[in-house]
């Protein structure tokens, strides 16, 4: 993930924290809900993501 992120122009990436391993993002936790929410609404709000 975060090779591939160094070939992509102004690409980075964006750990989600906590405790889910592969569960994480799948909706099961509210904070990793909205740090996900959070995530997309500043890389939209971006014209160049960054």
């Amino acid at each position: 993930m975060v090779w591939a992120s160094a070939h992509i122009p102004h690409g980075e990436v964006r750990v989600i924290p906590g405790e889910w391993g592969h569960l994480t993002g799948a909706g099961a936790n509210p904070e990793d809900v909205e740090f996900i929410g959070d995530a997309v609404r500043e890389l939209l709000a971006s014209p160049r993501g960054d």
